[in-house]
């Protein structure tokens, strides 16, 4: 069983690349994935020596070499929040950062919007730091219900993570209006849903 369980992570690690890194233009790894959790469940019962093994076997070939798509617009909607600034604010905390600590945060998932959505640039985006604000609105910890940010029930709360967003909960967000409502109706919703 433990040659086997080797075997099938080691053919998912050359395949999936699961040692890839995560950058602002490619979807994140999805948590929730049945594909994802099954490969951490067999990670998580390899001892050392399995691990030392694999990596033997790939240590010739550790970088690989992928076509991806790439978010054409990406730099379009970067330009249009950040204009020519050095500064800027994050929609979720309020705090100032220079800019390259922030990422053009879609409100709804990129993957599940429409055409006319991915192109509604003045509603579908804003600006999130990289200081947990957007890791925390993309994994469904937190979300903006009528302008105000709110904490969501999610199965993976630590208490760092609970005190992490009682700094930021009850705090205004200005990129909520009646026209980006419908955005983060979805995202609230859509991790309702699914942080059970």
């Amino acid at each position: 069983m433990a040659k086997k369980i080797l075997e099938v992570t080691y053919e998912f690690l050359v395949k999936m690349s699961l040692f890839t890194s995560i950058n602002d233009d490619i979807e994140s790894y999805d948590e929730n994935s049945t594909v994802n959790k099954t490969m951490e469940r067999h990670i998580s019962t390899l001892k050392d020596k399995d691990i030392e093994s694999i990596l033997k076997k790939i240590e010739n070939n550790l970088d690989l070499n992928v076509e991806n798509k790439s978010r054409r617009e990406q730099g379009i909607l970067r330009r249009y929040l950040f204009r020519d600034k050095r500064i800027g604010k994050c929609g979720i905390c309020q705090k100032e950062f220079p800019i390259n600590f922030l990422v053009t945060a879609h409100i709804k998932k990129r993957s599940e919007c429409q055409l006319e959505e991915k192109i509604d640039f003045r509603n579908i985006v804003m600006p999130m730091c990289k200081f947990g604000c957007d890791d925390l609105f993309e994994k469904g910890y937190i979300s903006v219900v009528d302008g105000i940010v709110v904490s969501m029930k999610h199965k993976n709360r630590t208490p760092s993570i609970d005190e992490i967003i009682s700094n930021i909960e009850g705090k205004k967000c200005p990129y909520w209006n009646k026209t980006s409502k419908k955005y983060f109706e979805w995202h609230y919703k859509f991790h309702l849903s699914n942080n059970i």
